[in-house]
């Protein structure tokens, strides 16, 4: 269907920010099927997303802030927003703002509200345990259509069945290894006959950072020539340096912050270590698995992400030494000469250009769903 206004929540357009990098490899196909795109931010970040989008003619709404989880001055906002006439409204913001964002929507009639999930759920303490099931249940109720990124994320949220699957698709010709790029960044980094052990993430609670220290610690007794590279930022940032400090292998860690083209980056590493306390889906999996990299997994990462036979996943209740000696026994496998793995991705649904399922079929099949 063409002409259709929709429009899209998302936190920010930060460029490390998963989930708006799977709306964004989508948006190009949604712009050249007509579609009118507008976006709900909770914060501005001015990159190379948020330009992009401006320039295709979006419109941004940044989402005030309120004293209260839904107040009346973030309804009286939003409601003017949905008096556009908007044909879709997806929420992929799991609190109290993509809740009243789809009551919004509810109440102005819009006809297909979306409500994604892209985590299964999982709270540092008991009260943000009650405040993801009551907000999670209240997104659930005012959306009419259902998205997850995985078996696991769905199920958790919707129940069994109860909605369908948009595959965080990527331009996956850009992750193939390069061996290029992987000579010039190793050598800019003095990392040429190093085994560098990649860690691709926010240094935040979920992505476990203070366990992949220890692990690459463990690891780095194991292989000493081995080192850490660590591309993301977070609040997390200085305790994990410190504890690399007390480790003693603080001088044995590169940790780069955000950077751009992590897809070059990927062709830099030997390994890529995952141990995230929970993942919806774990697209740092699927990208690394693209570029040919061997993978070291939790078992809290959904299996959705077994692309290729590169991937191996550990429990989190074994001790950071088991998990560098699991590493050490795969040393065959990521020392193998890598190799293009495109045709398991493209079967998997996860290359962009060529996936069958995208946010124009599904938006398109919602829209046909309710105006029948």
């Amino acid at each position: 269907m063409k002409d259709k206004k929709i429009l899209i929540m998302v936190s920010s357009f930060t460029q490390n920010n998963g989930v708006t990098n799977s709306i964004m490899n989508n948006y190009d196909e949604l712009i050249k099927s007509s579609k009118c795109v507008d976006f709900l931010v909770l914060k501005n970040v001015d990159t190379a997303n948020e330009k992009k989008a401006i320039r295709n003619g979006s419109k941004l709404y940044l989402i005030p802030k309120a004293d209260s989880y839904i107040s009346k001055k973030k309804m009286k906002f939003l409601d003017e927003i949905m008096g556009q006439r908007y044909d879709v409204v997806h929420v992929n913001v799991p609190n109290h703002n993509g809740a009243a964002v789809l009551l919004s929507a509810y109440k102005n009639k819009v006809p297909v509200r979306v409500y994604h999930s892209h985590a299964q759920k999982l709270a540092d303490t008991y009260k943000n345990k009650i405040k993801s099931f009551v907000f999670d249940n209240l997104c659930s109720t005012l959306s009419n259509a259902h998205l997850a990124c995985s078996t696991a994320a769905g199920n958790e949220i919707f129940g069994i069945g109860n909605f369908k699957i948009l595959p965080n698709g990527i331009h996956a010709e850009k992750y193939v290894f390069n061996k290029e790029n992987r000579n010039q960044i190793r050598e800019s980094l003095g990392l040429a006959n190093a085994v560098v052990v990649g860690v691709v993430g926010r240094l935040s609670y979920l992505k476990n950072p203070f366990f992949s220290v220890r692990v690459f610690a463990e690891f780095q007794k194991l292989v000493p020539d081995a080192r850490l590279l660590w591309l993301g930022a977070g609040e997390l940032d200085e305790p994990v340096r410190e504890l690399a400090k007390e480790l003693e292998i603080a001088d044995k860690c590169l940790f780069m912050g955000s950077v751009g083209d992590v897809e070059k980056w990927y062709s830099a590493m030997d390994i890529l270590l995952f141990p995230s306390k929970m993942e919806g889906l774990g697209m740092v999996a699927v990208e690394a698995q693209t570029s040919g990299l061997f993978c070291f997994a939790s078992d809290r990462v959904p299996e959705d992400t077994k692309l290729t036979e590169n991937i191996r996943y550990y429990s989190l209740n074994e001790t950071p030494l088991e998990w560098a000696q699991r590493m050490m026994n795969e040393k065959v496998n990521w020392e193998k000469t890598r190799t293009s793995h495109l045709d398991e991705i493209n079967e998997a649904g996860y290359n962009i250009d060529s996936s069958k399922i995208t946010l124009v079929t599904l938006y398109d099949g919602f829209l046909n769903a309710v105006h029948r």
